[in-house]
């Protein structure tokens, strides 16, 4: 194409125009123009020309697709098109035809627009909008909190995604940067934050209108009587009588209690996690029937150091890693079904819905699922639990065997019915199609 004639610019760029079939799988590169910069003005009257040597030969073009560059929107509002930069007016997304007048419409192409909403975002954040500020550093963050954690919010967020300089035209990590996932996992981070202070919120709230009330009956009023810290010291006890066993078991439970309501008191250690911020004592029994011989019971449990184990105060790592877990689990356990054929074990992998009663760690899979997602039940996230927690505090450097996070999340869990099978265990355990050793063998797909 040309005139062949020498020219003193040497060319830097090539216009291609390309037919691609709508009906059919074909398509043919019909004209290149090697050149240095083209003008609006002289791209409308190449495209014009084009479109009129495909119509005189029986072509019929409907849309012309390019790229976002500045010139070609102006090449196109010369055209005829109304591509203006004011969301309030309306867009005309198309131009006449310069050979019979039909419609031609315009698109930009998909990929080149993720690429270039994805620098945009980097170049020019914050963005504000009619909602708030739209901020590269969320993404940043993501990537930061989801690298510390070792686990994935169900999205690809990694370094090449944040750092794309030397990655500018690989359209995938600019899709995947700007996808649903992320905008899921970035909304559950900002759900788990609000929750982190919502409590607050309630708290401040209540004692509010509480406390003129008790104000009315009594001079002054103790904020630390409304905390968990009583009953969270309660249970320090209760862990450190078991000895080496801080998990017990019901009627080991039962016993325990019932020794400390008969004697007196709990009085855990100052280094333990929540330490007591008053000299409020616990009752006993005796004391609640007779004060007079209260004093003659000293507490056994004085002595022991109890610390809290149960409980992490980390929203980080209990909002992120929990929710990531239980999405985990959920593709786990799909795999598993498949080799399940027992209803009654499948059932016991799986609920029907998320809890109705909002859990925080099943935030991200709500928001991700359509309808087609697995849900896993209770148990099947503590299995899980357990051997991330193993495998996490195994070495680095090497992974731990399949057989020794098998051994350790077994012990750790012990005889607990986890799955809540019941007399199904019972049914099957003595017999030769043994169910409970056979959801033993399938959960080791979890690890």
């Amino acid at each position: 194409m040309g005139d062949g004639n020498n020219e003193t610019d040497v060319a830097t760029e090539a216009l291609v125009f390309m037919v691609v079939g709508l009906q059919g799988h074909w398509k043919a590169p019909i004209a290149y123009y090697l050149t240095k910069s083209l003008s609006p003005e002289t791209q409308r009257v190449l495209l014009s020309h084009a479109l009129e040597e495909l119509h005189a030969r029986g072509i019929r073009v409907v849309s012309v697709t390019m790229d976002g560059h500045a010139s070609n929107v102006s090449m196109c509002n010369q055209l005829g098109c109304e591509l203006k930069g004011n969301p309030q007016e309306p867009l005309k997304t198309s131009f006449p035809h310069p050979s019979t007048g039909d419609k031609v419409f315009v698109m930009m192409d998909a990929c080149h627009m993720l690429k270039l909403a994805r620098n945009m975002l980097q170049a020019y954040s914050p963005i504000a909008t009619t909602t708030g500020q739209i901020k590269w550093r969320f993404i940043n963050h993501l990537n930061d909190v989801q690298k510390k954690d070792g686990l994935h919010a169900a999205n690809k967020i990694t370094d090449k995604h944040v750092y794309f300089e030397n990655h500018k035209m690989r359209v995938s990590l600019a899709a995947q940067t700007l996808s649903r996932s992320v905008s899921v996992a970035l909304r559950t981070m900002r759900d788990l934050r609000y929750l982190s202070v919502i409590g607050f919120v309630i708290n401040i709230d209540t004692l509010m209108l509480m406390i003129p009330e008790l104000l009315q009956v009594q001079r002054y009023v103790l904020t630390y009587r409304f905390s968990q810290d009583h009953l969270e010291l309660l249970f320090n006890s209760i862990r450190a009588s078991g000895g080496w066993n801080n998990n017990p078991s019901a009627r080991q439970f039962q016993a325990i209690f019932r020794r400390l309501m008969v004697r007196c008191g709990v009085s855990p250690s100052e280094t333990g996690n929540v330490a007591a911020q008053d000299h409020t004592v616990s009752l006993s029994a005796v004391e609640m029937s007779s004060a007079e011989t209260a004093e003659e019971h000293p507490s056994p449990f004085a002595n022991i150091s109890a610390v809290v184990s149960d409980h992490s105060y980390l929203p980080t790592r209990f909002g992120l890693v929990e929710n990531a877990l239980v999405y985990i689990a959920g593709f786990v356990v799909r795999q598993i079904l498949r080799k399940l054929s027992c209803d009654v074990c499948r059932a016991s992998l799986v609920r029907d819905a998320v809890p109705s009663s909002f859990d925080e760690s099943y935030h991200l899979l709500a928001l991700k699922n359509n309808g087609g997602l697995v849900i896993p039940s209770k148990g099947t996230v503590k299995v899980l639990r357990a051997a991330e927690r193993v495998i996490r505090q195994a070495s680095t450097r090497q992974a731990p065997k399949v057989s020794t996070v098998t051994y350790i999340v077994r012990e750790e869990i012990g005889t607990e019915d986890v799955f809540q099978l019941g007399e199904h265990i019972e049914e099957t355990q003595f017999g030769i199609d043994n169910h409970y050793s056979n959801l033993g063998m399938a959960r080791q797909v979890f690890y």
